[in-house]
């Protein structure tokens, strides 16, 4: 015997689960999408240099790594030629051919906490022009906004 009232109540009660459900749900994918591992820029300067092949140029002032955390920095180059990225602990050769602006990021640095100063040299011919340097490092959780 189901009356009107018990039917309703029933399909109130369903309606009011699945929207729990779903709500649930949403709030579980928002917060998983923003805890995401990956790179997190802490220093974005602009450079603007125009690199040569005789000397080193220096991106920026040195920065400080914290131990066994993994650091990289990338730069956006504009030009044609081939860029050796230093110090050695990011030692990265790149080349680029691009009349726009492209991004170039060195190979990572994990290991005891030091004090980095970023270089480049461009390497045989051409006119290599650096316009931004970002410093970067590994998030294993959430990658700060």
């Amino acid at each position: 015997m189901n009356t009107v009232a018990q039917r309703t109540a029933r399909k109130l009660l369903a309606t009011l689960v699945a929207g729990l459900v779903m709500g649930s749900a949403l709030v579980a994918m928002s917060t998983s999408s923003s805890q995401a591992a990956g790179w997190g820029t802490i220093s974005d300067r602009s450079v603007n240099k125009v690199l040569s092949s005789r000397s080193w140029t220096t991106l920026r002032p040195a920065f400080s790594t914290a131990a066994n955390v993994r650091y990289r920095y990338c730069v956006t180059l504009r030009g044609r030629g081939t860029v050796n990225l230093q110090p050695q602990a990011f030692s990265t050769e790149t080349s680029v051919n691009n009349s726009s602006y492209v991004t170039r990021c060195t190979k990572s640095y994990r290991g005891p906490a030091n004090r980095f100063t970023p270089t480049a040299a461009r390497i045989g011919d051409g006119a290599v022009r650096v316009g931004r340097i970002k410093v970067q490092r590994w998030y294993a959780g959430s990658v700060p906004g």
